[in-house]
């Protein structure tokens, strides 16, 4: 028996809404159920084939906050800011009173984001769960389950990057609106470049990243980057001189110069085909600085299986909670989209 091979379910069940699929149109949904024509030839192998979705650890990309404020509305981060006179205003004359001494304060600001609650259920019959019982090669109540938990988790992961469809005041780490944007960096694909492109990308990138910080001294620890870019940068730096690919340079020269640990992660939500549907529609690279102080994804209450009611013995409901909110990311000059169309 398929579960499914390729593509999404229709209906009612898994569909594209947040979620990247293999393929589409590989299976027949309206066959569905347990009942289906079979031969004494006929043999049912005991493994199903499940459903392939595009998934990817969150946590290398962002760091995950699990359990704080469960029952909260909104995610506060407060940073602080140090104040006071300048420091010559503190130089004073040992020979004379001092009338009034240079002062120095500091104080908090709020940056905050909503939490949001989410709720699921799975329902059956009694009838239905004895027939998926008879078909002896598949568990209803396991799979429906792993339906509502991967609802979930691919929900969890769209937000991460594109915050909320419903509230927009929840953004993720692709789309928000107050993050520098250079247009003018990466205007080809870096897979793509020739070799003085590339020379004249690597010259640069680090440097726009040390202006928006400031010259603080700062240094960038992840490159995201559209995944079928960095599958492209096995060629050659030069096809004159075909010695190292464009990743073994670029993870050199990153790891020399930024910050410890660097890592460039290919990300599939990067691609303009992949995140036109989000609203964004272009090539984005991202360069920053993984870090808690700099960005967060919350999730005060993770998916969590309520229990199972039933009104009459015979339909019963399964529900599931959690709630969460999107990429809080606070330290906004520590992030830098670098965008091509």
């Amino acid at each position: 028996m398929i579960i499914q091979t390729h593509g999404e379910l229709q209906g009612n069940l898994l569909t594209a809404g947040g979620m990247l699929t293999n393929a589409s149109g590989d299976i027949d949904t309206t066959l569905g159920g347990y009942a289906y024509v079979q031969t004494t030839l006929s043999h049912i192998i005991s493994k199903g084939i499940k459903q392939k979705l595009y998934t990817i650890e969150i946590a290398d990309f962002i760091p995950i906050l699990k359990s704080e404020g469960p029952s909260a509305n909104e995610i506060i981060r407060n940073l602080e800011v140090l104040q006071g006179d300048p420091f010559e205003e503190g130089t004073i004359n040992v020979g004379e009173q001092t009338g009034k001494l240079a002062t120095a304060t500091a104080t908090i600001t709020p940056i905050k984001m909503p939490v949001l609650t989410w709720a699921s259920a799975f329902k059956y019959t009694y009838y239905e769960l004895q027939q998926a019982i008879a078909s002896s090669d598949w568990d209803l109540m396991e799979a429906r389950l792993r339906s509502q938990k991967r609802i979930w988790d691919q929900g969890i992961q769209k937000t991460a990057f594109f915050g909320s469809s419903r509230n927009t005041a929840v953004t993720g780490l692709l789309n928000e609106s107050e993050i520098t944007v250079d247009s003018g960096t990466i205007a080809n694909p870096i897979s793509g470049m020739d070799a003085d492109e590339f020379q004249d990308f690597v010259k640069t990138v680090l440097g726009v990243y040390a202006g928006n910080v400031n010259h603080t001294g700062v240094k960038p620890n992840v490159f995201a980057m559209p995944e079928d870019d960095y599958l492209g940068l096995g060629v050659a730096v030069s096809k004159a001189y075909p010695v190292g690919t464009k990743l073994d340079y670029l993870e050199g020269m990153f790891q020399r110069f930024g910050g410890a640990g660097f890592k460039i992660l290919p990300l599939a939500y990067s691609q303009k085909e992949k995140n036109v549907a989000y609203g964004l529609d272009k090539n984005r690279y991202v360069l920053y600085n993984r870090d808690p102080e700099t960005l967060s994804m919350s999730i005060p209450d993770d998916f969590k299986v309520r229990d199972t009611a039933t009104a009459d013995g015979i339909n019963w409901v399964h529900p599931a909670t959690g709630r969460y909110s999107g990429t809080l990311i606070t330290r906004k000059s520590e992030v830098v989209y670098f965008d091509n169309a």
